[in-house]
C-alpha cells in the first residue's frame, strides 16, 4: 500500500502540472493573437483577454482546476483500491486457480500457497488442464511473462483472467489472510484445507512449541513449506531442520514426523495427486 501510495502522489502532482501547463499554454495563444471577437461573456481584443464568467476571477478559476483534478484523482485512487481488495479476496477464494506461468525450476524455488504451474511456453498447448468456469489468476517473476499469459488465455475464450503481476505480490496477499485464520499454536496441530482436486491437495498446519504432527506416511511424494517458526523432521533416522521460508520434499512412503520448535509455526503440505 505505501507503494501505491507513493505513485499516486506522484500521478497527483504530474496531473497538477500538465494541468496547469495547458492552463498556461492556453493563456499564452491568445496573449499573442492578434484576433479581435466577442462570443457571450467572453471578450478577446487585439492581444488581451477578460474573462468574465459570472464574476469568476483568475484566483477562482485556478483553484477550481485544481479541485477537480484533486477529486479525479482521488477517485482513481479509491477505484484502484477496491480493485485490489478484489484480488486480494479472489486470491484467498478456493474455487480461484493461482497460475504460476515461471518455468519449473522458479516454481520449485518457492510459489504462492496453491498455485500451479504451467510454463508460458506450454500454456498454448496444456489449455485444457484450465477451467473455464474459474476464475485464474496469472503471475510471474516479473510480471511480463503474467501479462503474456492473460493474452493468450483472453484469446482463447478464457472469460475470468485476473493479472497478479509477480509471484511475490500473490504470495503476500496470501499469506496475509492464512496468518489471520491461522492464528492458534497449540500443542496439538491445527489443520486447514486450502485446496482439494483430483489433481493437488495442500493443507496449512500451525503448531505450537514442541508440538507434534505424529509419525505417518504420505502415498505421493509431498512439498512442505515453512511459512513461519521452525521445524525439525524426523526422517530416516535424521533430524531435518528448517526455518520460514525452507522448503522440504517429503519423499513418499516414508515414516516421518514434524515437530515445531518455535513458539509460532505455520507450514503448507502440497500433495500432487
Amino acid at each position: 500500500m505505501i507503494f501505491l501510495n507513493f505513485q499516486f502522489a506522484n500521478i497527483i502532482i504530474f496531473l497538477q502540472f500538465k494541468t496547469l501547463f495547458y492552463f498556461f499554454l492556453f493563456f499564452f495563444v491568445f496573449f499573442r493573437s492578434k484576433i479581435v471577437f466577442s462570443v457571450g461573456k467572453y471578450k478577446i481584443k487585439s492581444s488581451f483577454i477578460t474573462i468574465f464568467v459570472q464574476n469568476l476571477t483568475f484566483m477562482n478559476l485556478f483553484f477550481t482546476i485544481k479541485k477537480v483534478t484533486l477529486l479525479l484523482c482521488t477517485v482513481i485512487f479509491s477505484a484502484l483500491s477496491f480493485a485490489q481488495k478484489n484480488l486480494k479476496e479472489m486470491i484467498n477464494d478456493k474455487e480461484t486457480i493461482l497460475l504460476d506461468v515461471r518455468t519449473p525450476e522458479e516454481f520449485n524455488e518457492g510459489t504462492p500457497m496453491g498455485a500451479i504451474n504451467i510454463p508460458i511456453d506450454e500454456l498454448p498447448h496444456r489449455l485444457n488442464e484450465l477451467s473455464k468456469g474459474k476464475d485464474i489468476v496469472v503471475f510471474c517473476k516479473k510480471g511480463i511473462r503474467a501479462a503474456k499469459a492473460e493474452k493468450i488465455l483472453k484469446n482463447n475464450n478464457f472469460p475470468n483472467i485476473h493479472y497478479g503481476k509477480t509471484y511475490r505480490d500473490v504470495k503476500s496477499m496470501r499469506v496475509v489472510n492464512l496468518d489471520k485464520e491461522m492464528n492458534h499454536f497449540g500443542e496439538k496441530p491445527l489443520v486447514k484445507n486450502l485446496r482439494k482436486t483430483n489433481k493437488i491437495h495442500q493443507v496449512a498446519i500451525s503448531l505450537g512449541k514442541n508440538a507434534e504432527l505424529p509419525n505417518h506416511t504420505t502415498p505421493v511424494p509431498t512439498t512442505l513449506f515453512v511459512l513461519e517458526g521452525e521445524l525439525h523432521i524426523h526422517i530416516n533416522n535424521e533430524v531435518i531442520r528448517l526455518k520460514k521460508h525452507d522448503r522440504y520434499d517429503i519423499p513418499e512412503q516414508i515414516v516421518h514426523k514434524v515437530v515445531g520448535k518455535n513458539k509460532k509455526n505455520l507450514f503448507i503440505l502440497i500433495k500432487e495427486l
